[in-house]
């Protein structure tokens, strides 16, 4: 008796670790599918996406529609909207994988705030109409930062605030001016800024080297003349 007793234990204890195994399998599952849907909505939403194999592809051959991890995605385009940015949003909040985002796109200010908050590494708005009164903070991840051809000006590049881990800002054809050096001087990870026809002057790029000489300043005048 004491034995059937046992042996009724085992049982019920392989059973619910088969099922809970099975549960596990099931959500992986549905995780993989999940993905593969979002790569195929950023593909029809223009996105050029890179995707990285995954090592634990066993269960991944359950769920056909899934390609691999996305981890960098880019948009060469006439406009994103805000609906479209929506989607997008929750795509990057279901996929912690995607670490980059270009967007050479006309967009919102408002849209860009949403973009310039998500704890990303890389970041990159360019082609777009926006700076004029963007006033947000910048996630404190991004260790990578472009603005090229854009409106953002003094007010706009200093409200993004401390940025801890910027390593790279380009600020090519902005209106960025001399009145952001001491700001730039005090990012304290910047490594590589591009000043490239901005506002920023000569002497304006002479000081940032000599506030931070280990900062590699690429500066070219606004105007070919100068």
């Amino acid at each position: 008796m004491q034995r059937l007793r046992f042996s009724t234990r085992v049982l019920l204890l392989s059973v619910a670790v088969a099922a809970i195994g099975l549960m596990v399998a099931r959500g992986r599952i549905n995780r993989y599918q999940q993905i593969g849907r979002d790569v195929e909505r950023l593909d029809r939403l223009g996105f050029v996406v890179d995707l990285e194999t995954p090592s634990d592809h066993f269960l991944s051959r359950y769920a056909p529609e899934f390609k691999g991890y996305p981890t960098y995605i880019r948009l060469y385009n006439d406009a994103l909207s805000t609906s479209e940015t929506d989607e997008l949003l929750a795509i990057i909040g279901r996929n912690p994988s995607i670490e980059k985002l270009v967007v050479h796109v006309r967009i919102s200010e408002k849209d860009a705030a949403r973009l310039l908050a998500l704890p990303m590494q890389s970041l990159g708005i360019s082609e777009t109409p926006i700076g004029d009164t963007l006033n947000t903070s910048a996630s404190p991840t991004l260790e990578w930062l472009s603005f090229h051809r854009t409106r953002l000006n003094d007010h706009s590049l200093q409200s993004l605030g401390p940025m801890p881990a910027v390593q790279y800002l380009d600020l090519t054809r902005t209106r960025v001016s001399d009145d952001s050096i001491d700001y730039l001087a005090a990012l304290p990870r910047l490594k590589n800024v591009v000043l490239r026809r901005c506002k920023v002057t000569a002497e304006g790029a002479e000081e940032l080297r000599r506030l931070r000489p280990g900062i590699k300043v690429r500066w070219e005048p606004l105007s070919r003349s100068q």
